[in-house]
């Protein structure tokens, strides 16, 4: 005599040791998988995220760039589990957050980590300005002076650079010149940092007023003399 029992085996359920995850861009985390049933296989929802591989019996999951995403993992009896994933952004991070740079100069300044969406702000555009130049901050000195620049990233980190400008030198296109009695030679001033003056000359010999960037010398009387001029930043040049 034999009698027949029809034997059901249930499927493991697919359980992991957590849920949720928090990764760091460009870090990893590790889940494991504590029950399932074996070949195993991943769908992220949002790969630019975060991507996952199965390594043995653990979830390796890698943090891509700042949000949130799911990740379903699904065994070979179609159970499923779920993670939710939070990735942090980066720190935002530059090559060095102090330069001294003369007047009239420019330098780049790499942006060693962040999250992309630069933008860069100077707090006085008089002194320096600053664009975004591919992952830099290309600085411009226009004068003497300090000014902070903020860098910021999508993830509203920020990082600051203190800029000094160091000032041109003053020079003219002529440090010689001679003049006839009652007749007027002019001196360009090529470089300078503004609030020209002549605070020393021979006023008997010679009158000397300033236009613009242009030094104007009149002959009073014959012989010869020298003329200082100083500007905003006290450099000074004779003629």
């Amino acid at each position: 005599k034999t009698a027949e029992i029809t034997v059901t085996v249930n499927a493991f359920s697919l359980t992991l040791e957590r849920n949720t995850v928090e990764v760091n861009a460009d870090a990893a985390e590790e889940v494991a998988i504590t029950a399932g049933n074996g070949n195993y296989t991943l769908q992220v929802a949002d790969n630019s995220k975060a991507t996952a591989t199965i390594v043995g019996d653990k979830v390796r999951i890698e943090g891509k760039a700042a949000g949130t995403t799911k990740v379903t993992v699904k065994d070979s009896q179609n159970k499923t589990a779920e993670i939710t994933v939070t990735v942090k952004p980066r720190g935002l991070s530059l090559e060095r957050t102090a330069l001294t740079i003369n007047a009239g100069a420019n330098t780049l300044v790499t942006i060693t980590n962040g999250n992309g969406g630069y933008t860069a702000l100077s707090e006085d555009n008089n002194k320096v300005t600053a664009q975004i130049e591919g992952n830099g901050v290309r600085i411009t000195a226009k004068a003497a002076g300090t000014a902070k620049v903020t860098v910021k990233d999508s993830a509203n980190k920020q990082v600051e650079i203190v800029v000094v400008v160091k000032p041109y030198n003053l020079t003219v296109d002529k440090t010689e010149v001679e003049v006839n009695v009652g007749a007027t030679a002019e001196v360009a001033i090529r470089t300078g940092n503004g609030g020209y003056s002549v605070p020393m000359y021979d006023n008997t010999k010679v009158q000397v007023a300033i236009v613009g960037s242009t030094v104007r010398i009149t002959g009073k009387a014959a012989g010869e003399t020298s003329v200082t001029v100083k500007d905003s930043q006290d450099k000074t040049v004779e003629i």
